[in-house]
């Protein structure tokens, strides 16, 4: 059985209070602010928008990474969220 979403946004929220980490970059803020904004779309069940765990990037985070496409998108900051959400709607414009 398929799956029904087109896209998963997972932002790494790993080691809050740790510095070099994501989650010590304010990620829970960008993980907040991505699904406020997904709310507003109407994407229905095509995406997901999830905290992760390490990604494996922290030095190069904020990481987030876009499936089933692997797009990374790394060196985010907390105001990244509309062009996170952005190359969301880029990857299901190509679906």
């Amino acid at each position: 059985m398929q799956p029904a979403h087109q896209a998963h946004l997972f932002i790494c929220i790993n080691g809050a209070g740790v510095p070099g980490k994501c989650g010590s970059k304010d990620s829970e803020k960008l993980f907040l602010k991505a699904k406020e904004i997904g709310r507003t779309k109407n994407w229905g069940d095509s995406v997901r928008i999830n905290k992760s765990g390490c990604l494996g990037q922290c030095e190069n985070g904020i990481a987030c990474v876009i499936y089933p496409k692997g797009e990374w998108h790394l060196h985010q900051d907390s105001e990244a969220a509309p062009r996170l959400i952005e190359a969301v709607e880029n990857i299901l414009n190509r679906s």
